[in-house]
């Protein structure tokens, strides 16, 4: 009796491991399994929003030939940190950061970031927060900040002496 549960419970173990070596395989967690195409069909987007857009057109008509409008772009992209300091924390605190439009020169450096801002008092708590930490970095990092409204863009006039500072 006693050599039959024992051969039991080999059975048992062999079985059980055999299961989670095989599950191990396939993924250890059950959203591996998903297709993601299937499970999160992607769709394309609009990039800029309308007020972006209404900004990104204002700068590319306004600005003398050979400078660069990028929309859209990661700091991290733009912007190093020294290698003494670890750069997943850097990424933690800035990664998910975006210049909303930023203008370069021929050679792609970087002149100045346009961000485009709600309404006023239309941003929240943590929207504030976000852009208050963007603007400081990119000003310790010598770059130069224009924060302009949706609602209040400025004349086409004034666009290059803003983005030159030469006001």
């Amino acid at each position: 009796l006693a050599l039959v549960a024992v051969l039991v419970l080999a059975i048992g173990w062999w079985w059980w491991r055999r299961r989670a070596d095989s599950g191990a395989a396939e993924g250890s967690r059950p959203e591996d399994a998903l297709d993601t195409l299937a499970a999160w069909p992607p769709e394309a987007a609009r990039v800029l929003t309308t007020a972006e857009q209404r900004a990104y057109q204002l700068l590319v008509r306004n600005l003398p030939s050979g400078y660069a409008v990028l929309a859209q772009v990661p700091l991290s992209r733009f912007l190093r940190v020294p290698t003494r300091h670890s750069y997943r924390e850097w990424m933690r605190r800035v990664g998910r950061l975006n210049a909303d439009l930023l203008v370069c020169d021929s050679t792609f450096q970087v002149i100045a970031v346009v961000n485009v801002r709600p309404a006023q008092g239309r941003d929240s708590e943590r929207a504030v927060e976000r852009h208050t930490r963007m603007d400081r970095v990119l000003r310790k990092a010598g770059v130069r900040v224009l924060n302009w409204r949706e609602d209040a863009l400025p004349d086409a006039q004034l666009v290059p002496e803003l983005v030159f500072g030469r006001t």
